[in-house]
């Protein structure tokens, strides 16, 4: 069913955009420490791939930002603009391409991603470049606009509050995804006070926009407007967690991970109690389907579940190792898959249906005998 868009909200995204793009565009040294996730590549969400685009049509069209994002929000796709202006699109998609393509390869030197994942997300640029030119600005999402003006102050109090803190990435970004954890808890809890990383915010954010003033890039009096409105936006964010959407993509890249890992485990549980009680495992599979657990398939057979938990923690162990040596898999994937693993095993051993939502094939490199 098409959401229908109210030209109220496309306003109100508009006034928030035109503000929020002077700060959004000036990150480029931040974004890439908060909008990435362990196994997530900044550009694959659509707002990275519409920040590369739009960058590569300043430079071919000699168009400012806020007079492309005019234009964007006047009803005209991104593909008209750049025709409109005198830019060529092959140009735009070639710019755009490289800049994606580049923070691709360091996300992998930096061993956020693997070369399999690299290969993946490369494979995707053109399509997704493809559609951030074809869209209007009102089916680019209803929501944009507020996106935009949230991560330009959010990706500056993100790299705030690192620096203030000394946490890393991974462990800020898992302090902040506690149930009820803000950043202002999150700051207090880690010995620092609000006022400093709000002083920090401030500055970098400060930086940014005079030496977009000195480059050009801004008039003063755009500054000064954006200037005036960052009290009020720090305030709110400081006193939030992580924005909406980006806890919605986190939370669906857990899921996926966790879904993934329990088939996995099953699989592999299923197997070893096969090999220590001496059953096949068709007929452990028929009689975990009967209504046994598999701690009551192994005690049956005078086996302890917690011989079979330790041993498949061993072949998990492996099998995630090797993912990593293949490339497969990142170290901090790996070790995000290997946390509390035998914890997880023997609530598997123990749940009433473990094969639930994994259908008749616990393991996809399992052979039921």
């Amino acid at each position: 069913m098409r959401t229908h868009i109210s030209r109220t909200t496309i306003l109100r995204a508009a006034s928030l955009t035109l503000v929020a793009v002077m700060v959004f565009g000036l990150f480029a040294g931040v974004s890439t420490t908060y909008a990435q996730g362990p196994d997530r590549l900044p550009n694959r969400g659509a707002g990275m791939v519409r920040q590369a685009v739009i960058a590569a049509i300043v430079k071919t069209t000699n168009q400012t930002r806020v007079e492309i994002l005019q234009q964007w929000i006047g009803g005209k796709t991104l593909t008209e603009i750049i025709t409109a202006n005198g830019g060529t699109v092959d140009a735009v998609k070639a710019d755009a391409k490289t800049t994606l393509t580049d923070a691709i390869k360091k996300a992998v030197t930096a061993g956020r991603l693997t070369q399999a994942q690299a290969d993946e997300q490369t494979a995707q640029i053109d399509s997704a470049i493809d559609s951030v030119l074809t869209a209007t600005f009102a089916n680019a999402g209803q929501n944009v606009g507020q996106h935009v003006a949230e991560l330009g102050v959010e990706l500056a109090l993100f790299k705030a509050t690192q620096d203030t803190t000394g946490l890393t990435r991974q462990e800020l970004l898992t302090q902040l995804s506690a149930d009820g954890a803000t950043y202002a808890s999150v700051i207090t809890a880690n010995k620092k006070t609000v006022d400093e990383v709000k002083t920090a915010t401030t500055k970098i954010i400060t930086d940014r926009l005079n030496q977009a003033v000195s480059n050009g890039r801004l008039a003063q009096k755009e500054v000064d407007a954006l200037l005036a409105k960052l009290p009020a936006a720090l305030d709110a964010a400081i006193n939030a967690g992580l924005p909406e959407m980006l806890q919605q993509a986190r939370d669906n890249r857990n899921n996926r991970v966790d879904a993934r890992l329990d088939a996995r485990a099953v699989g592999e549980l299923v197997k070893v109690t096969a090999d220590q009680t001496g059953l096949t495992q068709r007929e452990v599979l028929q009689q975990v389907r009967d209504g046994k657990t598999l701690a009551d398939v192994a005690k049956s057979k005078n086996i302890e579940p917690n011989a079979i938990v330790t041993a498949t923690v061993a072949s998990l162990t492996t099998q995630i190792n090797q993912q990593v040596t293949n490339g497969r898999l990142t170290q901090a994937q790996a070790d995000a898959q290997l946390k509390d693993l035998s914890q997880k095993l023997t609530d598997l051993m123990n749940a009433q249906n473990p094969l639930q939502g994994q259908g008749n094939r616990p393991g996809r490199n399992n052979r039921t005998n």
